[in-house]
């Protein structure tokens, strides 16, 4: 039976074929009957929506799907709840299903991408604020989204949420890093950060003989790779 348990804390988690997934009945809903299946190994009961955006929901699928469809278009989400007649919390509440699951597809696929050229930017962000951050200085405490896109693919690789600071930098980079084969050429608008953090994940470390001289001992130190192209 190609079903897996879904229970992290059984011995047979996530592996298909095993013997230990049963049929246990169907039940109706909405959206057609639904299959159950129980795991002999840990005794889970779970039917074959699990794991996906519409588990659980009581609306049927095609009126989820047309929401977020007219949300890609462009429309608020204010705007689908009018034109469906559903509750605005409700429209929310999809959207949110549907971003974590996109998330739990983007780790799973997104992984050994063949990039030739990675854009890294920092946008931020100004929603209840009245003054906008000196750009002159290089650290600042507000919200910030740094995005690394793919120009070709059209593909945002990495983002992160947080302040304008190294730390931010290194998360962003080291997402990179997981999810693209070899090393890409980057590019940016020359934030100070992102040269530290692009040798954090892509330096190497070399060691320097000792020379016999006075004065402080050179042992280690991290250089670029020398495939990391970075302008």
């Amino acid at each position: 039976m190609d079903v897996a348990c879904p229970n992290k804390d059984c011995g047979h988690y996530g592996l298909i074929g095993q013997g230990n997934i049963a049929g246990n009945g169907t039940y109706q809903t909405r959206n057609g009957r639904v299959r159950k299946y129980v795991c002999r190994s840990c005794g889970t009961s779970f039917c074959d929506r699990r794991n996906t955006a519409f588990f659980d929901l009581k609306t049927e699928d095609e009126k989820v799907l047309l929401a977020l469809k007219m949300i890609v278009k462009g429309m608020s989400m204010r705007s689908v709840a009018e034109v469906l007649e559903t509750k605005l919390d409700t429209v929310r509440n999809w959207v949110q299903r549907a971003a974590e699951h996109s998330e739990e597809v983007n780790a799973v696929l997104l992984k050994e991408m063949k990039v030739s050229k990675v854009e890294l930017d920092e946008l931020w962000t100004f929603v209840q604020k009245k003054t906008v951050p000196r750009m002159e200085r290089y650290e600042d405490d507000g919200t910030w989204v740094w995005v690394a896109f793919d120009p070709e693919h059209k593909v945002v690789l990495a983002h992160v949420v947080g302040v304008r600071k190294q730390s931010s930098a290194n998360k962003l980079i080291k997402q990179v890093r997981q999810k693209v084969a070899g090393i890409p050429s980057f590019c940016s608008d020359g934030l100070r950060f992102y040269r530290n953090a692009l040798l954090r994940s892509y330096g190497r470390v070399v060691s320097f003989p000792r020379t016999g001289l006075r004065g402080r001992l050179r042992i280690h130190a991290l250089v670029p790779d020398e495939n990391l192209r970075y302008a």
